[in-house]
């Protein structure tokens, strides 16, 4: 009779030992989702992304950036949306280019900057009289880059000159204790 009530105990235990590890393990998934999610900036302009950046536009904003300091972390990909809007009565080609324009802080150029940009770095649209643009650059910063500040200017042209100018910037960071898990 004893073994029985035993045997009853260590089925308990163990049932309650998997439960208890199927609980832990879907909460460090779901910590791992949010803490990874953060990290990534924009990743897709989406729609709901689009109507972020166009509520940015005030009353005489020509070019729009929707943060206006990035923390980046080395090694992961990340996105920094803009939006241009055409304030003019005609459709209209523009052209635009982000370069870095103050690496100060830092100890590498501005060229080695630029090349932190892989997609949007210039690109030529062309917007109806009163619509806008949103665009997105994305940013892949190497591991072996020290932690930092980079300014970064975006400059739209129409027919050859200067239609409007921002700048934004870029905070270079080290992975934390719960990105390294990303």
């Amino acid at each position: 009779m004893k073994k029985k009530g035993a045997v009853g105990l260590s089925m308990s235990t163990i049932v309650i030992v998997i439960i208890s590890l199927s609980v832990l393990i879907l909460g460090l998934v779901l910590t791992k989702n949010i803490m990874c999610a953060a990290m990534d900036g924009i990743g897709d302009l989406d729609d709901q992304m689009k109507n972020e950046i166009r509520s940015l536009f005030g009353a005489n904003d020509k070019l729009v950036v929707k943060e206006s300091v990035n923390e980046i972390v080395k090694g992961v990909s990340y996105g920094v949306g803009f939006g241009i809007l055409n304030q003019g009565q005609d459709s209209e080609d523009f052209s635009y280019i982000v370069k870095a324009s103050d690496v100060s802080s830092c100890s590498f150029s501005l060229a080695d900057a630029d090349d932190f940009i892989v997609l949007g770095k210039s690109s030529s649209v062309k917007i109806s009289p009163g619509d806008d643009y949103s665009g997105l650059i994305k940013f892949e910063i190497p591991k072996s880059v020290e932690s930092c500040h980079i300014r970064y200017s975006i400059e739209v042209m129409n027919e050859g000159s200067v239609y409007a100018f921002n700048e934004f910037d870029v905070e270079i960071k080290s992975k934390s204790f719960t990105q390294n898990f990303c």
